[in-house]
């Protein structure tokens, strides 16, 4: 996330975090003492102090300043999009697996499943519990969202 991206605040449990949920607001900056992102809400004007957790990239429509109606279709630019959608749509509770890490401790956690507990924003990795005694620090780019396992 970054100042002037449209967010949407949600996951919030406190009585007050709860009336919170669902409004769209604007980043304003990151607020490095508190690990928090200070957030101006659409509805009130007020700005609030929420952890990168509770937030929510929304996706707004394309505008087509040029009015020619091209859209960008190179390999790269899709690659690109579904990267940054892939980290834009992780988020704590979401059941990943591990791929791609190269280094020799590395490999050996790919194709390892757990899942997102937070995202360590000073590092820009999320804490992943591959299980009950094992939390491991990983990019966002090795991490890719798979369906949730079937209940036992």
């Amino acid at each position: 996330l970054q100042p002037g991206d449209s967010v949407e605040v949600f996951g919030l449990e406190s009585e007050s975090g709860r009336q919170l949920n669902g409004q769209v607001g604007v980043v304003s900056h990151y607020v490095e003492e508190k690990g928090r992102f200070q957030v101006q809400l659409q509805t009130s004007g007020s700005l609030v102090s929420v952890r990168p957790v509770n937030l929510r990239r929304r996706s707004t429509p394309q505008s087509d300043p040029g009015g020619a109606g091209q859209q960008p279709n190179t390999a790269d630019a899709k690659q690109a999009d579904a990267k940054e959608e892939q980290t834009r749509l992780l988020q704590a509770g979401d059941h990943i697996e591990v791929y791609g890490l190269e280094s020799e401790s590395g490999k050996k956690l790919n194709g390892r499943t757990g899942v997102v507990r937070e995202l360590v924003v000073g590092t820009g990795r999320f804490k992943v519990e591959l299980s009950a005694d094992e939390v491991v620090s990983i990019k966002p780019e090795n991490l890719k969202r798979c369906p949730d396992p079937e209940p036992r």
